[in-house]
């Protein structure tokens, strides 16, 4: 087979390349249908794979659960931020945010906020993902008050359940 005639999934990924097109598919999995659409049947399905390809990353589907709302929320979150940054006024910028977060809009986020905080009573892993994109979140509004440039600098990593700074 040529290079030309290989496609995306049958491309050789690296260990942390294979892990992030899981994690991917499984947030988006999520988004469209919620966390229990996260299994190794469907993100495997998602990816045209075999479901021990995704257990040989994910020892326990939990773990896979926390690791697609992390993505999920975490993208929403850096959107939903640089959106208000663009605005360039801390007020404004609130107002922006708290009318994306609390709008009567069933945006697919949402549901899988609900859907972690349901799992997390039962789930240590979704609940320590949930804790910390709380908090995380948290200490995003809390910067909003100063100037705009450079204040909300702290992302996430897709693969981690803690933030790093830029």
């Amino acid at each position: 087979m040529s290079a030309t005639q290989l496609t995306a999934r049958s491309r050789r990924l690296s260990p942390a390349e294979r892990r992030q097109e899981i994690i991917e598919a499984a947030a988006a999995l999520a988004l469209e249908e919620g966390l229990a659409a996260v299994t190794y049947r469907g993100v495997a399905a998602r990816l045209g794979c075999a479901p021990g390809l995704v257990h040989h990353y994910f020892d326990v589907v939990e773990a896979l659960e926390a690791e697609a709302f992390t993505h999920a929320v975490t993208t929403d979150f850096e959107g939903t931020f640089e959106e208000a940054e663009e605005l360039g006024d801390a007020v404004a910028g609130l107002r922006h945010i708290l009318r994306v977060w609390v709008s009567e809009s069933p945006e697919p986020h949402k549901t899988v906020w609900l859907d972690a905080w349901y799992l997390a009573a039962r789930k240590p892993r979704v609940h320590a993902a949930v804790d910390h994109a709380m908090r995380t979140t948290h200490g995003l509004l809390v910067a909003v008050p100063t100037p705009w440039p450079g204040s909300c600098s702290r992302r996430w990593t897709a693969s981690s359940s803690t933030p790093r700074s830029e």
